[in-house]
């Protein structure tokens, strides 16, 4: 189990503050890196995050899921318009969801990683998903938005909010 990450009003102020201004098409990022070399470890190790998240996801696992969440009451998850708020919320939504998948698929495209401090990102991609029940696949495309704040220096990048939509008949 993770620690939970100290200032988390501060960091959920921050991540909501970033989905707006991105939603606006605004840029809340404020370079603190001369010459970019962190922001870009920052940005490797944010993919890197959100590839492990597709991963998890595909594994068809909860315990690997679950690790890669802030496990605080300031987590957020909106699927499709319905939010799932804290992570006792989220984590019962995670688990309905994969219990009644028998095959998950998941192709991140377009991935862009905006850094708004040392520690906060927010990741958006194009995300192309298929649910399986064994019987039934659903298939869907639209856009994720995961915002994700390193626990600790140097820690695990964890994701504190995210949201996935689609257009109706994707």
């Amino acid at each position: 189990m993770r620690a939970p990450i100290r200032s988390t009003g501060s960091a959920i102020g921050l991540a909501t503050a970033a989905l707006l201004a991105a939603a606006c098409g605004g840029s809340p990022h404020k370079d603190t890196t001369p010459g970019g070399a962190a922001a870009g470890d920052s940005t490797a190790a944010a993919q890197r995050a959100g590839e492990a998240w597709r991963q998890a996801y595909e594994a068809d696992s909860y315990d690997a899921i679950a690790k890669l969440y802030a496990h605080e009451k300031g987590t957020v998850l909106v699927e499709q318009g319905k939010p799932f708020a804290g992570w006792d919320a989220a984590s019962a939504h995670l688990k309905e969801m994969l219990g009644h998948a028998r095959e998950i698929h998941m192709k991140l495209n377009d991935v862009t990683v905006d850094p708004v401090e040392d520690d906060l990102v927010v990741v958006v991609a194009q995300l192309d998903r298929e649910l399986s029940d064994g019987t039934v696949t659903t298939s869907e495309r639209g856009v994720l938005t995961l915002v994700l704040h390193r626990d600790g220096a140097g820690g695990d990048w964890l994701v504190v909010s995210e949201h996935y939509s689609y257009p109706h008949g994707s």
